[in-house]
């Protein structure tokens, strides 16, 4: 039977700088990096045991061979590669240890064929091995048992091969570490199979300072050093204090992982990398014990591992990681660095706040200030907003109505800067409260209605002359509204593309109202002269409710359009009409077309094409929108994302036109992050205290300005990198970060299968799996859900996903050109929203996020059916509308629903999600359905479908569904509780999954799997002559195995003649249907046991069929050929 299996990478290690091994469940694969393709892959732990160490070593005396070192739970394995260009692979030993294994480590002896290996085990235990690599026979030497008080957790060795002295590093549930010294001649065979090492030496040292479990011990290469990472999520580092003795002391503490981390590693130049439990890999300078880079090219959670290798020949430093995503990643740790090299970050301190001694932070107010009156800063003075005007100078406004130009510049190691009042006003009722600029001045609305315009050319000679020109800058105003304040501020400098110079330039802005009014004005600027020549107001744009606020715009230059978002998350289109271009006067824009997008409010918009646009608010949803210049001018969604990982709120957009870089600024909890929405990597996370706080970022090029207010104190920080990828990378093979719900395994051409998975990483996934080469392609990533995907479903063109916050997905499939297919444009509903959101998703847009659900309930969809429509549905009672799906689906609240999908003949792609009915099936969640097509022999002219469900009690539903008036609805709720049956007591307690097949003689099996432990077949006879009135389900027999899974059954597959079964105890059973035919009549004897084995995949969830080949899914996916 063969097995392939693709999961968590949980043990990674270097051969050399081209060679690289690494650990998926029980196999070991040895993997070419310049090449990009696997050498060999082997299985080298029993029963699908996982490993959890892999390292390999090199004896002086034999250096043309090469030993690995591979354990798992309580299973060490020893082989040794004789060569690594021709792989002659041979096994040397499988020991089998008394306890689990933490860490194990070889000893070289004197005697030329033999070594020791010594094995670091739970309950503070080393049990001592000696191999010999001629004869291929290993034997027990000695255990030496340290004294224990609490449990072990982790375990590390060093061994000194000058000194000959063994230190062992033994990691406490308590967060106490054990270290423990003992010469290397103990090692030697006795007649006492047991020691005490405390009766041997008493050389034993203790480490406090850890809260919680120790996950992970390293040694440095030289002893003198040890890393140490418990569930405190901070790493501490331990320095030796003498050379001879045990004692160590705390040498640092590394703070900033959010999580758990899950393994160390000791690099060059006094850094350390960490893999953590958030799906990052995080590398500190020991020294400052600062975090110097956060690489996140994994999906999802966790990354397990991580490895080392120095290039002596060129002073290289290789790194790679591996992660539950199943891939790995290797990088030169000089590229990683290169990128943060060109750092520095400086603080300033705001008006009026107390200057502190340190050499970052600058008295603002000093005698070379004069411009500045010092005595008039007795309050407390902080800003409420910022602009970038340039590289060197920022705008900025404050609380106490003080509008200031502060010029920023690097002189030598020292940061200068100088701050210059342009405005002030006593009165808060002038407070400026917006700021945005135009291509030659800067805007600035004010409370009561009036906007202040500066000349760019004047605030550019300050900047020139550093403030050393005593003449006050000029300014214009006008009183832009008297409805109340100016609420927001727009231009469309940003938009227009730049022309030649000119004497007069016009320019167009949009001043934002309370009241639900945007005033659009022309304004004319005398470049010759540099001041402001003319001021229209050209319209008025009417939002259509009474307390509707517009908080975003962007205007299309080419059609005079201007695409506006609210605080409610909707979009509204306002284009003139030709005569309303023509008029001289200021004419009433009413919205032409309206789209609700997200659920709050749209915080930008930002063009990146001539007719697509992209949104983004404050409920973390991007959208990638198109703009249909025709007549009707409508924006069409393209695409819908939750935002980025670590970002749950998305703030502003940053181009860059010559780079064409795209980049997302956005904040999460109190971090402001920017994001390369290309190359779809996070570039910059910066703790800003919170995105509340004023704040604004400059880019140009591959140089990023931040600034941002934190306790009183003004923060530049500056960034300047180099794009870093990694080297080699696993083949994509498209798996998720976390576990995997639910699997749809389908028949391709060529022989292929494709592959539908919905993982709680809120992705699902499609994937081919080649019957051939035995490897798993990513075809595409699908996400929309802002929960883990539960569910899913599928017929011949539309694919069903249903996740944990009562989310339902429609998704739509599209042939492809190159000989596979992958899922194409798509529709989401939620249950309690009338928000419709549809359009298309490309293979290149695979972008991560955690997002806050906002607006949907606290139920999930459990399970989900494709019923076949063709049988169900009248064509006469769907009138004006194309029939597209339909979709049985099962909620937790013990509830189900039936929905269509609907399309306007009129308008394509306009789909709609319609609920047929809804019905209260049980009190308790239900957790499974299947669905059962009755055939020829028994359908009647409207009875033609079987429902069955299952829930957390052990109650059995079942549901008799003919043909559906869609104009009647009331009848098919009728329908439903009239023909229905409920079975208890199936099982004692939860049923997790169930199956239904039809028989030879029509009867109808149903194969349940519980939380018993139990895997029970139930045949039904359905009565042909009742069937028109009411319906008729006869129990027949049951069968329960006698000998089944030792922990509860999680998934179950017939087909009629086999059974399928696999359950929390890692096991997979395959069960066969012995049938008999006395006297012509057919019946079933027994199921008997035809294969059982223990599966790679742990917490199994789902099991699909298609054909010979089976695949079983939870942590990872294993692929069976069964037949």
């Amino acid at each position: 039977m063969e097995r392939y299996f693709y999961g968590p990478i949980t043990a990674i290690c270097f051969l050399s700088n081209e060679i690289l091994s690494y650990a998926q469940g029980p196999h070991l694969i040895l993997y070419h990096i310049v090449q990009r393709r696997i050498l060999d892959r082997r299985q080298l732990l029993p029963d699908g045991r996982r490993i959890f160490g892999v390292s390999n070593f090199v004896f002086p005396r034999h250096s043309e061979q090469r030993f690995f070192l591979v354990f798992g739970e309580r299973w060490v394995s020893v082989s040794c590669v004789n060569s690594l260009k021709l792989l002659e692979w041979h096994n040397l030993a499988l020991i089998r240890c008394s306890d689990w294994v933490f860490d194990v480590r070889p000893v070289e002896e004197n005697d030329d064929s033999r070594f020791l290996i010594l094995c670091a085990q739970s309950h503070h235990a080393c049990e001592v091995f000696s191999v010999n690599y001629t004869t291929q026979v290993c034997h027990f030497t000695t255990r030496l048992q340290l004294s224990f008080e609490e449990i072990t957790w982790s375990a590390s060795f060093y061994v000194d091969k000058i000194s000959e002295t063994i230190f062992v590093a033994s990691g406490c549930y308590s967060g106490n570490i054990k270290l423990f010294l003992f010469q290397k001649s103990i090692l030697e065979t006795t007649s006492d199979v047991k020691r005490s090492l405390l009766n041997v030496s008493s050389e034993t040292f203790e480490l406090l300072g850890h809260r919680g479990p120790v996950f992970c011990i390293r040694w440095n290469c030289t002893g003198t050093r040890l890393a140490t990472t418990a569930d405190d999520r901070c790493i501490r580092i331990w320095k030796k204090c003498t050379v001879e003795a045990i004692q160590f002391e705390q040498h640092a503490v590394l703070w900033d992982s959010t999580s758990r981390i899950w393994d160390l590693e000791f690099l060059p130049d006094d850094m350390i990398i960490a893999a953590c439990e958030d799906g990052m890999c995080r590398i500190w300078n020991i020294s400052n014990e600062k975090c110097l880079i956060r690489l996140e090219d994994h999906y999802g959670m966790n990354v397990f591992c991580t490895s080392s290798l120095i290039d002596h020949c060129s002073s290289t430093c290789f790194i790679a990681t591996g992660g539950a995503d199943s891939n790995f990643h290797v990088y030169r740790l000089g590229d990683i660095l290169g990128r943060q090299i060109d750092r520095y970050c400086a603080v300033f301190e705001l008006p009026s706040v107390e200057a502190k001694n340190t050499s970052l932070e600058c008295n603002l107010w000093d005698a070379s200030q004069t411009s500045i009156n010092k005595s008039s800063f007795c309050a407390k003075e902080s800003v409420k907003s910022m602009r970038w005007l340039s590289r060197e100078s920022l705008i900025i406004y404050t609380d106490h109505n003080r509008i200031y130009h502060v010029s920023i510049w690097k002189q030598g190691q020292e940061w200068k800067q100088t701050w210059t009042l342009l405005h002030h006003v006593e009165d808060k009722v002038l407070a400026p409260i917006s700021m945005t600029f135009i291509e030659h001045g800067i805007l600035i609305g004010t409370n009561c209605g009036q906007v202040l315009i500066f000349s760019l050319h004047d605030v550019k000679r300050l900047v020139q002359h550093r403030c050393q020109v005593d003449w006050a800058p000029r300014f214009h105003s006008f009183q832009a509204t008297r409805k109340g304040a100016v609420m927001n501020i727009f231009s469309s400098f940003e938009e227009k593309p730049k022309i030649q110079q000119e004497l007069f330039i016009g320019e167009q802005i949009f001043i934002v109202s309370p009241d639900g009014c945007m005033f659009w004005y022309d304004l004319l600027w005398n470049v010759k002269e540099d001041v402001l020549d003319n001021v229209k107001l050209r319209y008025i744009l009417k939002h259509p409710f009474k307390d509707g606020l517009f908080t975003a715009m962007c205007y299309h230059s080419s059609t005079f359009a201007v695409i506006c978002g609210d605080k409610k998350g909707k979009i509204f289109v306002y284009f003139p009409k030709q005569d309303q271009l023509d008029s001289c006067d200021s004419a009433v824009l009413m919205p032409i077309f309206s789209l609700q997008l997200h659920s709050d409010r749209i915080h930008c918009l930002s063009w990146i094409a001539d007719n697509i646009f992209l949104s983004a608010s404050v409920d973390g949803m991007l959208f990638k929108n198109l703009f249909t210049k025709k007549q009707d001018y409508q924006v069409e969604a393209l695409c819908q994302r939750k935002c980025f990982y670590k970002v749950a709120t998305v703030d502003k957009f940053l181009k860059d036109s010559a780079s064409h870089k795209l980049f997302l600024v956005g904040f999460h909890s109190k971090y402001l992050t920017i994001w390369d929405m290309i190359d779809e990597k996070e570039v910059i996370s910066v703790d800003c205290g919170g995105w509340r706080r004023a704040h604004d970022v400059w880019f140009s090029s591959k140089e990023f300005m931040i600034c941002f207010t934190r306790r009183g104190h003004l923060v530049l920080r500056y960034e300047c990198f180099e794009d870093t990828y990694s080297l080699s990378k696993a083949p994509s093979n498209g798996f998720h970060g976390m576990r995997i719900n639910h699997v749809l395994l389908m028949t391709e051409d060529k022989g292929n299968l494709n592959l539908i998975t919905c993982g709680e990483d809120t992705m699902v996934r499609n994937s081919v799996f080649c019957t051939q080469s035995h490897q798993v392609h990513a075809l595409q990533i699908l996400d929309s859900h802002i929960s883990g995907v539960q569910c899913c479903a599928m017929d011949e063109e539309w694919l069903w996903t249903g996740s944990g916050k009562d989310q339902l997905v429609v998704w739509q499939r599209v042939n492809l050109t190159f000989d596979s297919e992958y899922l194409g444009q798509s529709t989401s509903h939620y249950y309690h929203r009338k928000d419709m959101y549809f359009g298309t998703l490309d293979k290149s847009q695979r972008m991560r996020f955690v997002n806050k659900a906002t607006h949907v309930a606290t139920q999930r969809v459990t399970s989900c059916l494709v019923l076949p429509k063709y049988l169900l549905i009248r064509r006469n009672t769907v009138p004006s509308c194309i029939f597209h799906s339909l979709i049985f689906v099962t909620r937790s609240d013990g509830s189900f629903a039936l929905h269509s999908l609907l399309e306007k003949p009129n308008e394509s792609k306009q789909w709609t999600i319609h609920l047929l009915c809804h019905f209260k099936a049980s009190q308790f969640p239900i957790l499974c359905s299947d669905s059962l097509i009755l055939p020829d022999s028994l359908q009647t002219h409207w009875r033609k479908i079987l429902i069955f469900a299952c829930n957390t009690v052990g109650q059995l539903f079942i549901w008799q569904l003919g043909e559906i008036d869609v104009q009647n609805l009331s009848k098919v709720v009728n329908e439903f509780s009239k023909n229905s049956m409920i079975i208890s007591d199936m099982h004692q307690g939860a049923i997790h999954d169930l199956h239904v097949s039809i028989l030879e003689n029509d009867d109808i099996l149903v194969v349940t799997g519980g939380e018993d432990q139990l895997v029970k077949s139930h045949i039904f006879h359905l009565d042909d002559i009742c069937i028109d009135e009411e319906l008729s389900l006869v129990k027949q027999q049951s069968f329960v195995p006698n000998y089944g899974h030792s922990a509860s059954v999680t998934a179950v597959w017939t087909n009629g003649r086999v059974i399928f079964s696999s359950g929390a105890d890692q096991r997979w059973m395959m069960w066969e249907i012995k049938t008999s035919h006395d006297n012509g009549q057919f019946s079933i004897s027994s199921l008997q046991l035809c294969k059982t084995m223990l599966c790679n995949v742990s917490d199994i969830s789902s099991i699909s069929v298609a054909n010979e080949w089976l695949v079983l899914a939870g942590y990872g996916v294993e692929f069976i050929k069964w037949k």
